[in-house]
This record gives C-alpha cells, sequence and structure tokens, in this order.
C-alpha cells in the first residue's frame, strides 16, 4: 500500500486509514479485534479514533490489539467530545437486544439515543483537553498521540488559551501533529495544526490545499452511492471505463470498492478513511479498490 509523509517529519503512514467508529469493547471486543487484525494484514497503518467511537470503547479496543508496540502505528485521537458512561455495559445490551431492537423502529431509535450515552460536545477548555488527552493514551496504552484532532470545533472554540495548551503539549511531546476533525468543510477562518480531516467530496478534492497540511478524508463508503452518481459527470471517467475495469458502475455492491478507488487515484498525498462491521468486507473492499485505483491511474496517464 502506498504512503504519505506525516506533517513535519520524515515519518509515513498508509494512504488508507481505518475510521475506528465501530470498533466496540466488551461484549464485542473479538469481533472488533478481528478487524484490527485484518486492516494491519492489509497495510493499513493510520487509525482514526475519539473518546466517543464505540460507546466510548474503541479506544480500549485498539490498545488491547495494538498493545504498547507501537512499530509503525499511526494513531490519531480526538479531543473536544466526551466519552459517554457504561460503554462497556451497552456493548452487553447492543449485542443481545439488536435481533429485538431491529424489528421495532421506536425501539431502535429509543436504543440508539441510549447507546450514545451522555457524550457532550464542546469541551474545549484546556483541562477539557487535558483530561481528554491523557485518558486517551491510557485506553490507547501509549504515552503520546501522533495526531490530536480537536473534534468539531466551532469558530468561537478557538481561543487564543486553547491553541497556546495544545501548542504546550506538542513542545512537550505528548501529540507530534495537531489538526481539526470535522464533517463538513473546516472554515477558512480556522487556521490550526497541519493535519485537516472533512468528509470526502469533489468539492473538497478540488478545493486548494495548504502547503505543509495533511489532508484526511472520511464517508467515501457510507456516501459511495452519491458519490458515483456524480461520477460520471468527471472528465476521464466512464461506465465503460470501470466495466474495463472490472468495476460494474451499475451495482451498488461495486460502489464501495470504486469510490474509494477513486479517491485514492486522485489523492495521493492524502489519506482516506474506511470503517467495516466485517473483516471479510473489509478485505474484499480494500483489495478491489486498490486494483481500481491503479487501473484509473493508468487509464488517465494513457489519456
Amino acid at each position: 500500500m502506498k504512503t504519505v509523509l506525516l506533517p513535519g517529519s520524515t515519518r509515513t503512514t498508509s494512504r488508507i486509514g481505518l475510521g475506528c467508529g465501530r470498533l466496540v469493547g466488551g461484549a464485542d471486543l473479538k469481533q472488533s479485534a478481528k478487524l484490527v487484525e485484518a486492516a494491519l494484514d492489509l497495510g493499513i497503518r493510520y487509525f482514526d479514533v475519539a473518546p466517543s467511537y464505540g460507546l466510548g470503547t474503541a479506544e480500549d479496543v485498539l490498545g488491547a490489539v495494538l498493545g504498547t508496540q507501537r512499530k509503525d502505528i499511526t494513531l490519531a485521537s480526538k479531543a473536544g467530545i466526551s466519552r459517554p458512561a457504561g460503554g462497556g455495559g451497552l456493548s452487553i445490551a447492543r449485542k443481545y437486544l439488536g435481533p429485538v431492537l431491529r424489528r421495532s423502529k421506536v425501539l431502535t431509535s429509543a436504543a440508539l439515543r441510549l447507546l450514545r450515552g451522555t457524550s457532550t460536545r464542546g469541551r474545549f477548555m484546556p483541562d477539557d483537553v487535558k483530561t481528554s488527552l491523557d485518558e486517551s493514551l491510557k485506553r490507547l496504552k501509549t504515552d503520546h498521540l501522533d495526531i490530536l484532532l480537536l473534534h468539531d470545533p466551532l469558530l468561537s472554540d478557538m481561543t487564543d488559551e486553547l491553541i497556546r495548551f495544545c501548542e504546550d503539549l506538542k513542545t512537550a511531546g505528548a501529540v507530534s501533529c495537531l489538526g481539526i476533525g470535522v464533517n463538513d468543510p473546516i472554515p477558512a477562518q480556522i487556521d490550526f495544526g497541519t493535519v485537516y480531516q472533512s468528509r470526502w467530496s469533489f468539492d473538497a478534492l478540488a478545493a486548494s490545499k495548504k502547503s505543509g497540511v495533511l489532508y484526511i478524508h472520511h464517508g467515501i463508503l457510507r456516501y459511495s452511492e452519491q458519490i458515483i452518481a456524480g461520477l460520471v459527470q468527471v472528465p476521464g471517467y466512464s461506465s465503460e471505463l470501470c466495466a474495463n475495469l472490472g468495476c460494474d458502475i451499475a451495482d451498488p455492491r461495486s460502489h464501495g470498492a470504486l469510490a474509494l478507488g477513486v479517491a485514492l487515484a486522485n489523492a495521493d498525498n492524502e489519506v482516506t478513511l474506511v470503517s467495516f462491521s466485517d473483516a471479510v468486507r473489509m478485505r474484499t473492499t480494500i483489495t478491489q479498490a486498490l486494483s481500481l485505483a491503479e487501473g484509473l491511474t493508468a487509464a488517465r496517464s494513457v489519456k
């Protein structure tokens, strides 16, 4: 798998990262561990997590599977949205009540509110960030993060006090890189750190990039249907080209691999995050996407 440079260093990381929102500990630890192990087997070395992910247990899963041997692993976590309470107990409820909940939309909606726990957004006071980081390091079984992202901050959250505190964390060696993690495009008024994470889109792909910044994109699989719908409008792509590469653009089962292949073929110096709940599907999708990316890149170079 191809790699990209981490900002301000000679270290590299994989161009595909695992978004760890679906990793759940407790009753689901064994299944979640298989996802991490499959990602490692595929060459993924970038892991994106947050205190709130996986009912508040995703960091525990990574810590348990990766242990203290970091080697070439890149760990990115976040601060700003608190960890929900009772994640382990909620994972047990989710596992054993899941079949019942799926039969009732009302029960499902109520369960989702419960499973989100008590996460609080907007926790950007320096003391909040310090507590969040300390707890993340403990759960991840490490003494530093490669990347600390502020999780969905508003412009008003970006105080001088917060920025100075985060820079102090970097100086102290607790984190190597700082940045922002959001769903929508990062507001131009926010100029912070060297890592920008946002949702993938053709607009984001075409947007001007800042020098020295590593761009991370998520949502490529979740929104693959919309991405494929817009793909045929992009010069250089067609149903015929995709068919020649063994991918039927009309088949929804191929949309995930094709969308990821498009992202990889068009963003050489960026990281694209993917998330799975099934290790077999992860292997199939990523293997197909890497092959498609090579084919799309080669076809474009011929033209």
